[in-house]
């Protein structure tokens, strides 16, 4: 995902913005390390009051990184909700698609539209199958692009390293970016 060609990369995040394991390691080591980690748990205090919520979308910078300006840190699992609804849902993932990409809209300007590299939001440790991540991201950004046609995006890229996430990913992607 960090070598996809984007300046902005979402961190499928937890709700106390913990950098610990999969994409948010992978961020972890590009960014700085614990700088990184520190940056995220004050900005976190300061714009959110110390937590993600579903709908939140916490920008950082993109540390010590020379491919990435920001990292846009989204709740996608709620290891507090284990129990209830589960972890993760795929409500929870198209809302936080949707803030991640209303972020970015507001880093892009018309002359340099934001580049943006998701991860499949909540396909790990958030327990959803890859169809249902993918599905409820891309309802996400079909909602995000109705409201906001304009929105200074220029390309979404959606990162999935494994091979059988990929052809899962690469078999539903076609049908689900009818935006009819």
């Amino acid at each position: 995902m960090i070598e996809a060609g984007c300046d902005i990369v979402v961190n499928a995040s937890n709700s106390a913005g913990a950098l610990g394991s999969g994409v948010s390691r992978a961020i972890f080591d590009e960014c700085g390390c614990l700088a990184m980690q520190d940056e995220v748990r004050t900005r976190l205090e300061e714009d959110l009051d110390g937590e993600l919520g579903p709908g939140d979308c916490l920008v950082t910078s993109g540390g010590t990184s020379k491919r990435l300006r920001h990292v846009l840190h989204v709740a996608s699992v709620d290891y507090g909700a284990a129990g209830k609804e589960g972890i993760s849902n795929a409500e929870r993932v198209m809302r936080a698609t949707e803030a991640a990409l209303e972020r970015a809209a507001q880093l892009g300007t018309t002359d340099s539209p934001a580049r943006v590299a998701f991860p499949l939001l909540a396909a790990g440790h958030g327990g959803l199958t890859a169809s249902v991540s993918l599905k409820a991201m891309v309802d996400g950004m079909k909602l995000f692009f109705r409201e906001t046609p304009e929105a200074s995006i220029g390309r979404i890229v959606i990162a999935v390293p494994e091979d059988e996430k990929y052809a899962v990913a690469k078999s539903h992607l076609a049908q689900l970016l009818v935006l009819r």
